[in-house]
């Protein structure tokens, strides 16, 4: 029909885009689906899913700004992904971070997530010796902790805190993750 009406440019761009969504469909299948082709197979969008979890309804579900945790922080039912934390950033234009609540069990385990979100250059976080900053984001894309993220892991640790580092996610660099300590950098990672 696009031809007919002389598109050929679009109609192109419609095959081109119908082939790779048939692609990744039978690379992962519908459920592993994400961003664009998720709601591509899904009209009614992805936050309306039944059980969808707040960093998708905040994704997918949400206006620029709404919704946003602040400094009261959201219980999250599962760890986000370094790619789910960067494109909340990307989206909201605000930094986010990830805490873990230590649970009963050895090591901490039974525990729960929380998603904190902030401003622009900067997220206010409670800082509890039952807590551990997983990681956080730089929406400015600094691979380098700051002082302020490194006095940060000392107060963690003046907590009780068992936390002895933490990671960065800088927006733009392609899943790439810092892991620092209150010295500096401790290494580089990517994670998607």
């Amino acid at each position: 029909m696009l031809r007919q009406q002389g598109c050929d440019a679009l109609a192109d761009l419609y095959a081109e885009t119908a082939e790779e969504l048939t692609k990744q469909i039978a690379l992962v299948g519908i459920g592993g689906l994400t961003g664009w082709r998720r709601a591509a197979v899904n009209p009614g969008g992805v936050a309306a899913e039944s059980g969808a979890g707040a960093v998708t309804r905040l994704l997918y579900g949400a206006r620029k700004g709404d919704g946003l945790p602040g400094f009261a922080g959201l219980a999250l039912s599962k760890r986000p992904t370094v790619t789910e934390l960067e494109n909340l950033t990307v989206k909201h234009g605000v930094e986010f971070a990830v805490i873990y609540r230590l649970g009963p069990g050895a090591k901490g385990t039974g525990g729960e997530y929380f998603l904190y979100s902030g401003v622009h250059n900067r997220v206010e976080i409670p800082v509890r010796g039952d807590s551990i900053l997983v990681y956080h984001t730089h929406p400015r894309g600094s691979v380098s902790p700051s002082a302020q993220d490194k006095a940060l892991l000392g107060l963690f640790q003046a907590a009780g805190s068992p936390m002895r580092s933490s990671k960065i996610v800088p927006v733009g660099r392609n899943g790439l993750v810092t892991t620092f300590t209150k010295e500096g950098i401790s290494e580089w990672s990517q994670l998607k």
